[in-house]
């Protein structure tokens, strides 16, 4: 299984990012509320007002980090609240009780609850600090029957996430992925499109205002690349031990099965904030993207990607706001220092944990001989370049 970038973006990249966060918004908040009191009534007051309202929706990480925090908190409150809104219950059906014999086999502490509700086949979920349910719904006892194999795939991706204690943070009632998925619609209703209908129907402020509006909008890919990767990565992760248990064409089953299932398109959507989308999903199943390869780069090359959209929004926002191209790109360079600068404890971190990773995951399953270090000891080069590509700031001119 792949390394726990999910916890490791809990436990790192939010503790270190949101503070950060913070004293930007605080900043901005201060220039916003002096363009408030400070100007007269009119264009100044105005952009200031729309500036600090859209500037609010840049502090929804910290809503992400309680959502976590509460996840982690509370379990056996949201165990009950889940099994209350899904009409979960036990069961004596026979295919419940085969389904439940299995996944004793795999983890006795997994017990399973039955819902005849028909938009999942089945999702885990805690009950306390050391206990968890899986929630089988009905298409998943159909399909137990129709084909084994791949209902066994759909049990053992739900096993793998309680192995990585995932059910902690994901699964059904998770306030932080609901977040996550919320997070995008609101920072557009209330962030960027009060700027945009200033701009479009000709405020004074227009230009100063998209400008700032491509500031803001750089906080999306800087703030949400990162735990979206980190959701997708426990996805795929919980799918290697359907595909090492089963076998790929299984998983591959229950994935088609699984699209198949009724959803609407906005549920759709904002399920691939948390959830990778079904056709990657089967071509890694299949081995393709290089295989484990692509999979332990997947987070330090999110790490780069996210670097190189801030820097493509912040270019031609310093460039709308007054500043000629020269000063902009010079701008867009130091900015990059500050922020690789800023990013040291996770780019250390991400390095020391592939490194580490494969030979813990070898110490813990001796008969693996064919434990995989190379792909691990590639990924790690690139978050040890930009680790120390960070230092380069500081050496002086000449």
């Amino acid at each position: 299984m792949l390394p726990p970038w999910l916890w490791f973006y809990l436990i790192a990249c939010l503790p270190v990012g949101v503070p950060g966060l913070i004293r930007d918004w605080i900043r901005q908040a201060t220039d916003y509320w002096g363009l408030m009191t400070d100007s007269p009534v009119g264009v100044a007051r105005t952009a200031g007002i729309v500036l600090g309202v859209a500037s609010i929706t840049q502090l929804f990480p910290v809503l992400v980090l309680l959502g976590a925090m509460a996840s982690l908190l509370l379990p056996a409150s949201r165990g009950r609240r889940v099994e209350r809104r899904h009409d979960l219950r036990v069961s004596d059906n026979p295919v419940i009780e085969e389904i439940a014999a299995f996944v004793r086999r795999q983890d006795p502490s997994i017990a399973i609850t039955f819902s005849e509700s028909t938009r999942m086949l089945a999702r885990v979920y805690p009950v306390g600090w050391r206990k968890a349910r899986i929630a089988v719904f009905l298409p998943l006892t159909v399909l137990w029957r129709a084909d084994r194999e791949a209902a066994e795939a759909v049990l053992l991706h739900e096993i793998a996430h309680r192995r990585q204690r995932d059910q902690h943070v994901v699964g059904l009632a998770s306030p932080f992925t609901w977040l996550v998925r919320v997070w995008g619609p609101i920072f557009v209703l209330a962030g960027l499109l009060p700027i945009t209908l200033y701009a479009t129907f000709g405020g004074a402020a227009g230009r100063l205002l998209i400008g700032q509006l491509l500031v803001l909008a750089a906080v999306v890919p800087r703030m949400l690349l990162m735990p979206v990767m980190a959701l997708w990565l426990a996805e795929l992760s919980a799918d290697r031990l359907a595909v090492r248990e089963c076998s790929a064409n299984a998983l591959i089953r229950a994935l088609d099965r699984e699209r198949a299932l009724p959803r609407g398109r906005l549920r759709r959507a904002g399920g691939l904030l948390t959830h990778p989308p079904i056709g990657l999903r089967r071509k890694v199943a299949e081995g393709r993207f290089h295989g484990l390869t692509g999979l332990a780069v997947a987070w330090p090359a999110t790490l780069v990607v996210r670097l190189v959209l801030v820097s493509a929004v912040a270019l031609p926002a310093f460039m709308l706001i007054g500043e000629d191209a020269g000063a902009a790109i010079a701008h867009v360079f130091r900015s990059i220092a500050d922020g690789l600068a800023f990013d040291r404890l996770i780019l250390a971190g991400s390095t020391v944990l592939l490194v580490v990773w494969p030979w813990s995951v070898r110490t813990r399953h001796d008969d693996r001989r064919n434990a995989q270090f190379i792909p691990y000891a590639m990924a790690a080069v690139l978050p040890l370049a930009l680790y120390s590509a960070s230092f380069l700031g500081n050496v002086p001119a000449g």
